[in-house]
């Protein structure tokens, strides 16, 4: 809570609550956005509240869907925006166990696959590709393998088969590289 991350389609904003929500079995992850958005909430789904914030700001996600933590805000700006949550859970993890390990790889791996398709795109307009580039390329089958099998729950931790697959730096744009 406090954290401002960006999500998979490029939203941004600050966490404001961590844990479950009544429409979704799996924890979820409550956004005050940087900026409102047509189909955002204030803080609640289905008349439960789980942080307040202005109409339109609120947004949940699944931990899954987040590609980019840029660190916490002030304490100021964090105690405007966070919450105290509703859910009878506690919002902050202090263990990382297997399964919270297994959702941070898969966010890896989509933080990957999207950087694999910015440069199929750039590939497909005729842009020059460096090899580098083209490594992660190839690795498209792979990650999507594992991708799908930790979808279907049967992929053990295995730092080694992560760190063949996506590098320390894969948050980073290749428009930053070349």
């Amino acid at each position: 809570v406090g954290d401002r991350v960006k999500t998979l389609n490029d939203k941004i904003g600050v966490v404001a609550y961590v844990g479950p929500v009544s429409v979704v079995k799996s924890t979820c992850i409550g956004l005050v956005l940087d900026e409102a958005w047509e189909y955002g909430n204030d803080g609640s789904v289905q008349n439960e509240r789980y942080f307040e914030c202005e109409k339109g700001r609120g947004y949940f996600v699944r931990l899954q869907h987040l590609i980019e933590n840029f660190g916490s805000v002030d304490a100021a700006a964090a105690a405007a925006v966070a919450a105290v949550p509703v859910a009878d859970e506690p919002a902050v993890f202090d263990e990382v166990d297997e399964k919270e390990k297994i959702e941070q790889v898969y966010v890896k791996l989509c933080a990957a696959m999207k950087n694999i398709e910015r440069l199929e795109h750039r590939q497909r307009f005729g842009e020059f590709l460096v090899p580098v580039q083209y490594e992660k390329l190839y690795k498209k089958a792979d990650i999507l393998a594992l991708m799908k099998e930790i979808e279907n729950g049967a992929w053990g931790y295995d730092e080694t088969r992560v760190a063949v697959l996506v590098s320390d730096d894969e948050r980073k744009s290749d428009s930053e590289k070349t």
